[in-house]
C-alpha cells in the first residue's frame, strides 16, 4: 500500500495555532513600539523648537514673528506635523494668538503637541517657554491654559 504525502489536519491546526499566538505577541508590541518612537520625536521637535526659539530671542530680543516652520503648508503656518502622528500648535504664551500675529506680544511662547489621529494612543505634550513642560495620557486632555499644574513633567 502507497502511502500518500502530506500534512494531516492536526498538524495543519497547530501550526496555525502557533503562528495565531506568535501574532497575538508581535502585533501589540509592534504599536507600542511605533507609539513609543512617535513620542520621543515630538520630544525631540519640541525641544528643538524650544532651542530655534532662543536663539530667534538672541538676535530678535523677542520670540515675535518667530515662525519655526516656515514652510508650513497650512494658512496660518502655526501648525508643524510630526511623522504623521502629531501635530504641534506653537502660540504666544498666553496661547490665544501665533507669535507673528501683530497683536502679540512676544514675551514668550507655548507649544502643545497632540496626536493628529483619535486612534493613535500617544500621549500629549506640552512645552512653555521658560522651560516648563509636561505631559498626559492620550484620555485626558491637555490645554495650554493648563500651565502644566499637577500633570507629569517629561
Amino acid at each position: 500500500m502507497k502511502r500518500q504525502a502530506g500534512f494531516t489536519l492536526i498538524e495543519l491546526m497547530i501550526v496555525i495555532m502557533i503562528v495565531a499566538i506568535l501574532a497575538a505577541i508581535a502585533i501589540p508590541s509592534y504599536r507600542q513600539y511605533i507609539v513609543r518612537n512617535a513620542e520621543n520625536e515630538t520630544k525631540i521637535r519640541l525641544q528643538n523648537l524650544g532651542i530655534q526659539a532662543q536663539r530667534w530671542r538672541a538676535k530678535s530680543l523677542s520670540y515675535k514673528n518667530f515662525e519655526a516652520n516656515p514652510d508650513a503648508t497650512d494658512a496660518n503656518k502655526k501648525h508643524i506635523i510630526v511623522a504623521d502622528k502629531y501635530t504641534i500648535t506653537l502660540m504666544n504664551e498666553n496661547g490665544n494668538k501665533k507669535l507673528t500675529d501683530s497683536e502679540a506680544t512676544g514675551m514668550g511662547w507655548v507649544a502643545l503637541a497632540t496626536p493628529t489621529d483619535s486612534n493613535f494612543h500617544g500621549s500629549k505634550y506640552l512645552i512653555f517657554s521658560d522651560g516648563t513642560r509636561c505631559q498626559v495620557p492620550y484620555t485626558s486632555t491637555l490645554a495650554i491654559t493648563d500651565n502644566c499644574t499637577g500633570k507629569d513633567s517629561w
